[in-house]
């Protein structure tokens, strides 16, 4: 078995860097998945035996509907649980914000659900899409503008001397779950100091957020994620997916005669003798409680990272969120009622905003620049690391040719030699050929900016991240580029900026007790869903809602 495993983990890392990492988890994983066969066969049988639709008749599924993995658990609580969809009731809708992918984090739960529900071409999604777009060939070199200001090429393998020592100390603690659990990355690491100033763990902490001070089984995750789902890590910043999954979810749901209501909000609940005994909801302002029976259950959701979502422009920082979300409100409700549920203050106070802003490069002004400071072409995407930020920031961009693809070219020329018999190519201007292939306004790449380190100020602006405009990000980033000469003919091609800022974040990976997270079944009749529940997947990712969903629909 240890050695169809060690060739299983091979197989999938096809960087030789990670090898020694991927073994630490791999046992539990291979426990975890014979635990998973096995009780899916046992709950098969049982299906055999029963026809579905009267299997659960008797019960009802209330589901607080604010994040994706709300909706993914009525999926498999239908698709493996045999409900009938008029039992589920969802109530409200996942925030705008919390229907984005993650760069990277489409693994194997999210594709196997996506195919079991037989997902149906359509304008906005196929399943082929999107194994088209997790397959996608760009795979940028990632580069570091150090602190000269000087492009260099991220070198992730450290020193034979370094790897070593690391993998001396994993194998110490490879063997104590916990122990990893409880541990932040520095004390994980004090024997090798080496690494926290290497470029491996530059690009794990300004790609994932990891700190020093995060817990060592985040960091051990998210190089395990990095394998699992981008063996490149220029796959982090290019992959992207032409897709909505709430949207394919949220259909599937609707045909199978689920109970949407998108207007209403579950926001508290009454538990007794460990049970659930009502649920509170409001619905275009009018409240009303619901009483469950014997056999109903509830699914709520515990917080999201995407819970308080602002946006800022190119002159307005992003605003501080005004209230408490309706999820977070709910999961704080129910902690104050049962111990059960968690402690979310402790994962939720003080956390610092995660910020991100997206800049639209008229005519490839900026792209040209970064390109030339990079010493790279921006056709198979871009991605740069600043070693010398204060905010860690990081650049990418998805492929973006700089002149317009040469069959459109073709085409354009071909269609205004049409309506001229006497000319030929030559004749024909380069107005003429923009017009007809719709490149008259120029191009307009999009390159995103984020900042692990949004509490801090900048290098060149004295603002922090968090307090800043968007012209004022784009002069820190200018900056950086070596652009301050420039900058007047910077904001004059570039007049659209645009500031994402989620305060939750990187609230999963705070270093925690574990009492402080909720219980997958804090009570008789209740599951939860969501990110902070404990799941196998690396925290913060589209496979972990997945992957607590399924839990959830499965606990039930």
């Amino acid at each position: 078995m240890k050695k169809n495993l060690q060739n299983g983990i091979k197989k999938a890392a096809k960087s030789p860097l990670f090898k020694r990492f991927l073994i630490i988890g791999a046992f539990a994983a291979a426990a975890a998945a014979i635990t998973t066969v096995a009780v899916a066969k046992k709950r098969q049988a049982l299906l055999d035996g029963a026809n579905p639709k009267n299997l659960m008749h008797a019960r009802n599924i209330y589901i607080s509907g604010n994040s994706l993995a709300s909706y993914a658990a009525a999926v498999y609580l239908i698709k493996d649980g045999g409900y009938q969809g008029k039992s589920i009731h969802i109530y409200g809708v996942p925030a705008a914000s919390a229907l984005s992918e993650e760069y990277g984090s489409v693994g194997p739960y999210m594709r196997k659900l996506l195919a079991d529900i037989d997902a149906q071409t359509d304008d906005e999604f196929s399943v082929d899409t999107m194994l088209e777009n997790i397959s996608y060939a760009a795979a940028p070199e990632v580069k570091v503008i150090d602190n000269n200001g000087n492009a260099r090429s991220l070198e992730l393998r450290p020193e034979k001397s370094v790897l070593k020592s690391l993998s001396k100390a994993l194998k110490k603690l490879a063997s104590s779950a916990d122990e990893l659990c409880d541990i932040s990355v520095a004390e994980c690491f004090a024997d090798v100091p080496e690494l926290l100033e290497s470029d491996l763990f530059t690009f794990i902490e300004t790609t994932f957020g990891i700190r020093a001070e995060n817990k060592a089984s985040e960091f051990l995750a998210r190089v395990e994620q990095l394998i699992t789902y981008a063996p490149k890590p220029g796959l982090y910043d290019t992959l992207y997916y032409d897709f909505s999954t709430f949207s394919i979810l949220e259909g599937y749901l609707e045909d199978k005669g689920v109970d949407i209501l998108r207007s209403a909000e579950i926001t508290g609940i009454d538990v007794s003798d460990n049970r659930i005994s009502s649920i509170h909801i409001i619905n275009d302002g009018t409240r009303m409680t619901i009483y469950l029976n014997k056999e109903d259950y509830v699914i709520t959701d515990t917080g999201s990272i995407s819970d308080c979502f602002t946006e800022g422009s190119y002159s307005a920082a992003a605003p501080k969120p005004e209230n408490t979300p309706l999820s977070v409100s709910l999961w704080m409700d129910a902690a104050a009622k049962d111990d059960s549920f968690g402690l979310p203050e402790m994962l939720l106070e003080d956390v610092p905003d995660s910020i991100e802003f997206s800049i639209v490069d008229n005519d490839c002004y900026l792209l040209k620049k970064i390109c030339e400071k990079a010493g790279v072409e921006p056709d198979n995407g871009v991605s740069v690391l600043f070693e010398a930020s204060n905010w860690r920031m990081k650049l990418t961009s998805e492929p973006y040719p700089l002149s317009p693809v040469i069959a459109e070219v073709d085409e354009a020329v071909n269609d205004a030699l049409s309506t001229t018999p006497d000319a030929d190519a030559a004749d024909i201007s380069d107005e003429d050929i923009a017009a007809a292939s719709g490149l008259t306004d120029g191009p307009q790449p999009v390159i995103t900016v984020k900042g692990v380190y949004s509490g801090s100020e900048g290098n060149f602006i004295d603002k922090t991240m968090r307090e800043c405009t968007g012209i004022e990000l784009l002069y820190e980033l200018c900056c950086h580029l070596g652009m301050i000469e420039e900058w007047e003919d910077a904001i004059d091609k570039i007049k659209i900026v645009m500031i994402s800022a989620l305060p939750y974040q990187n609230a999963p990976l705070r270093k925690a007790p574990s009492y402080a997270r909720p219980e997958l079944r804090p009570c008789d009749n209740c599951v939860t869903v969501g990110d902070f529940l404990p799941t196998d997947s690396p925290s913060c990712t589209l496979e972990q809602q997945i992957e607590s969903a399924r839990n959830a629909a499965y606990s039930i």
